[in-house]
């Protein structure tokens, strides 16, 4: 049985699941804080973070979200910095675009291109024990809720596993 890390980085948070065959074991949001320059979230609060959540699971796979065209993005340097720390490991590595999430997701919402908001409540139904962290649907002037990267990771590892399979 593979176990897979799946990681959803942001400027602010780090969304991650752990996966052991089709069993959800472990997921969460990692704040990395406001008042700190974009170097010191990746090197001092995101790494050690990642590099304990290796430790502790030991992963076969992590699943990394696919970067953006932009390159000085903040998701990009987190990307590039995880990239960095997979290397010196024994794991594998594999992107997923948004788009292959809402290909997967089609058929069991039967709608084209899923929201995020779809795809959270079906994972509240297949692990029930996301249930107590599903958002409120978000509007379009609300804020993202801290819980959804947590989500973004999960659909990560099931994208993976569906194309896997």
């Amino acid at each position: 049985m593979k176990t897979i890390l799946a990681i959803q980085p942001t400027g602010r948070h780090l969304g991650y699941a752990v996966l052991e065959g089709p069993n959800l074991v472990a997921q969460g949001t990692k704040f990395l804080t406001y008042n700190r320059p974009l170097p010191y979230r990746v090197h001092q609060v995101a790494m050690p973070f990642f590099r304990s959540l290796v430790e502790q699971y030991q992963p076969d796979i992590v699943i990394l979200p696919t970067p953006t065209k932009a390159l000085g993005t903040t998701k990009n340097r987190f990307l590039r910095a995880l990239r960095i720390e997979v290397i010196r490991r024994p794991v594998s590595t594999h992107s997923i675009s948004r788009h292959d999430i809402q290909q997967t997701f089609e058929p069991f919402l039967r709608k084209p291109r899923p929201s995020k908001d779809l795809i959270m409540r079906l994972l509240t139904r297949w692990f029930p024990q996301l249930a107590s962290f599903l958002p409120a649907e978000r509007r379009a002037w609300d804020s993202t809720d801290y819980w959804v990267y947590m989500f973004d990771a999960v659909s990560l590892a099931i994208t993976f596993l569906h194309h896997d399979a």
